[in-house]
């Protein structure tokens, strides 16, 4: 009788990576004082021209109690600056300060080394299916991604 193939545990390996890679972000961020979700908010803060809290909430995937707490720390740190919406003055938007544009600018090489490393020894097709494979995970969850 042939043997069953072993199902696969994607959900349960999605979680286990998401947390390692995380976990490992925020150890090699730790010496420039940023944690992979501040990082992460540099990096949307940077691409928008006004970055409205409810923009960084909805792109990061974070609730608005969060994103307020993450807006507070990293304004505390000197990294962004609040000011008004020039669209919408009702609104508050992020925009990154010099020392926000120069914490971004010392990641970019640890951030290239990390996914050189995540990306090591595949191909291009077992790369584009790794991706095909994320984007359909984020696309089963209903949300959105600018990515």
């Amino acid at each position: 009788m042939a043997q069953q193939p072993t199902k696969q545990r994607h959900y349960y390996w999605l979680q286990l990576a998401s947390a390692h890679v995380r976990k490992r972000a925020n150890r090699e961020l730790e010496p420039l004082g940023l944690t992979i979700t501040q990082l992460g908010a540099l990096f949307v803060i940077a691409t928008r021209h006004e970055c409205r809290l409810k923009d960084l909430a909805a792109d990061l995937h974070i609730n608005a109690s969060a994103v307020t707490t993450l807006a507070t720390r990293l304004e505390r740190a000197g990294l962004v600056a609040t000011e008004r919406s020039q669209t919408d003055r009702r609104a508050l938007c992020l925009r990154l300060t010099q020392t926000g544009r120069e914490a971004l600018d010392q990641t970019r090489p640890l951030v290239s080394m990390m996914n050189d490393e995540l990306e090591r020894d595949f191909t291009e097709a077992e790369l584009a299916t790794v991706h095909r494979f994320l984007r359909r995970c984020v696309s089963l969850s209903g949300a959105e991604s600018n990515v």
